[in-house]
């Protein structure tokens, strides 16, 4: 499809009142390979249109994202700091197989081209699990390389722990005390508690010891405040922040370190009782801070499930834990 075409849909779009256009497709950056054009001159023609105020790029190939492109959107009033770019392996093998046209080398090089400019960029990616011929290692090696991306800051983060712990006076890791991690055994805690040890000993040189103790075990030693640091696992029945800030309330049963403030009380009561979308992440926003800047809570890790319906389908099904279930999905005749 031409520009012009793309241009004068826009036009239109705009005439009805929409404000933001998101630009996706398959393989998007190879746009114009038909037309003798190019996707950086679609992006300036769309940055003419009056009446659109926002655009987004999804789905482009790390490949295909130029430095022109990257310094077109740094510079652009319009098209925002928001980039959709798949990864779907962080295994070169993998990506090998898939026939795709970049590396993880690549992926990363585009990564740091968009951040340089545009440091506040948000950057979405997709990653494919169970690709027929995955191994242990394959996978393993994809979370590796999404870790890898943020080495940079991590790095920061790190030395300035570092720094936090002689300043509290432990001018040597060796002086720091022994610290017990409780959590529940049997379950994915094992992996994340072993991981946690693991990176504390890396950077820090701090010794961490593991106990791994019954759910019985694990409440009673909640309640009683017999623990140095705790692993707990926080199921949200829904997508929102107010799943994990609601349990801290003063008199919610679920507050086992028995935290404390009334002003966090009142900041969430009134997150509860707004029907403002704008006004209520903003005092959820605020409970957040003041939650995290008073207690040693520290979130480690979330995952989440998602998915993408064609509008012509219906029928999937979510409960409560946020499980789809697509076994009775069909096609709408409406």
């Amino acid at each position: 499809m031409p520009v012009a075409d793309l241009v004068a849909e826009a036009r239109r779009i705009a005439a009805a009142g929409q404000k933001e256009i998101v630009l996706t497709g398959v393989n998007t950056g190879d746009f114009g390979r038909t037309t003798g054009e190019r996707f950086i001159d679609l992006l300036r023609a769309l940055n003419e249109v009056e009446g659109i105020e926002r655009y987004r790029i999804s789905s482009i190939e790390p490949n295909l994202l130029t430095d022109e492109i990257i310094a077109f959107c740094a510079t652009s009033p319009k098209f925002m700091h928001h980039f959709h770019i798949p990864l779907q392996s962080g295994s070169d093998r993998i990506l090998g197989l898939m026939r795709r046209r970049y590396t993880t080398a690549r992926f990363a090089e585009r990564i740091a081209a968009v951040r340089r400019l545009m440091p506040d960029a948000f950057i979405g990616i997709d990653v494919i699990v169970g690709f027929p011929g995955e191994t242990e290692d394959d996978f393993r090696t994809t979370g590796g390389e999404l870790c890898a991306i943020d080495e940079e800051g991590m790095s920061a983060r790190a030395t300035q722990a570092q720094e936090e712990l002689t300043y509290a006076g432990y001018y040597s890791t060796s002086m720091f005390p022994p610290v017990e991690l409780l959590y529940v055994t049997g379950t994915e805690n094992d992996a994340v508690a072993s991981a946690l040890q693991n990176m504390w000993s890396t950077t820090l040189g701090v010794n961490v010891m593991l106990r791994g103790v019954t759910q019985a075990e694990y409440n009673t030693r909640m309640e009683a405040g017999n623990y140095e640091l705790a692993l707990q696992k926080v199921t949200a029945l829904y997508d929102d922040a107010m799943g994990f800030l609601d349990r801290w309330c003063s008199e919610d049963e679920q507050n086992l370190i028995s935290y404390e403030n009334g002003t966090y009380d009142v900041l969430m009561g009134v997150a509860r009782a707004s029907e403002n979308p704008v006004a209520r992440t903003a005092f959820l926003h605020d409970a957040e801070t003041m939650l995290l800047g008073e207690t040693a809570l520290s979130p480690v890790y979330f995952d989440g499930t998602a998915h993408m319906l064609r509008d012509t389908l219906r029928g999937v099904y979510t409960d409560g834990f946020g499980n789809s279930y697509f076994a009775g999905v069909r096609a709408n005749t409406d």
